[in-house]
């Protein structure tokens, strides 16, 4: 907000980002790292490849998906959804400033998560 004195001289009377711009930068970080760990998750529940040790001491291997661990990955796209939009909207009502910027890394987890669930939908339902 910025206000004017008697000399014609404009200055900002905020200090800093406010607690909505703040918090959107901490669910963009926090937003990552659960995008990561979901990563993560469907990378485990993937079926094994079988390699030549596991041949040649005739070792089993899992041949399918682990249900629970694409189950638990679908409900972390979930939660980064929500997180994105809410963080979306605290980003959109508070860019008054010249200086407050539209949160890219937002917008491009948003997209993933959804994208996510969409792949989910069809191959987990």
């Amino acid at each position: 907000m910025k206000e004017k004195r008697d000399n014609g001289v404009t200055y900002e009377r905020r200090k800093g980002p406010d607690v909505f711009n703040q918090s959107v930068r901490w669910i963009s970080i926090i937003g990552w790292f659960i995008f990561i760990f979901s990563i993560l998750l469907i990378r485990e529940a993937a079926p094994q490849n079988e390699t030549f040790l596991d041949r040649f001491y005739n070792a089993s291997v899992r041949t399918h998906w682990n249900d629970a661990l694409l189950v638990c990955s679908f409900v972390f796209m979930l939660i980064l959804t929500i997180l994105c939009f809410y963080a979306f909207i605290c980003n959109l009502k508070r860019r008054r400033r010249a200086t407050d910027k539209l949160s890219y890394s937002i917008i491009i987890l948003g997209i993933i998560s959804i994208i996510g669930i969409i792949v989910f939908g069809f191959t987990l339902f």
